[in-house]
């Protein structure tokens, strides 16, 4: 990893990490969380107050994985279905954790598939 890399890596932690003190998930609200790689996004629905992770979905899973894994329409893709496995499992809402990352393109995409899958954020 290059210097550049490796300081942008710090600053998006430390914008996470400022984010988390205000946001964390409880069991009737948990928090939706994305994770922005250059290649794949992933993304799980955690309740942090008994430290779970209740559903999860990524463009590495095997459906997923066919079409091109790093495009806003994937990321779309994710957003839905995992909240059609979370209204299976019992969860309507939950409040958004963008990570550090910007409120754009694959993680807004994310958020936007959430919502039309049901979901409220």
């Amino acid at each position: 990893m290059t210097d550049a890399n490796k300081h942008k890596r710090e600053l998006r932690l430390r914008r996470h990490y400022r984010v988390r003190k205000k946001v964390a998930g409880t069991p009737d609200r948990p928090r939706l969380t994305v994770f922005r790689s250059n290649k794949h996004i992933s993304v799980q629905i955690i309740d942090d107050s008994a430290g779970l992770t209740l559903v999860s979905a990524s463009t590495t899973e095997k459906e997923l994985k066919s079409a091109s894994t790093a495009t806003v329409d994937a990321a779309k893709t994710v957003g839905k279905l995992v909240a059609q496995r979370a209204i299976a499992k019992g969860v309507s809402t939950v409040v958004f954790d963008r990570s550090g990352f910007r409120y754009h393109g694959r993680v807004a995409a994310v958020a936007d598939g959430a919502r039309e899958g049901g979901l409220v954020l």
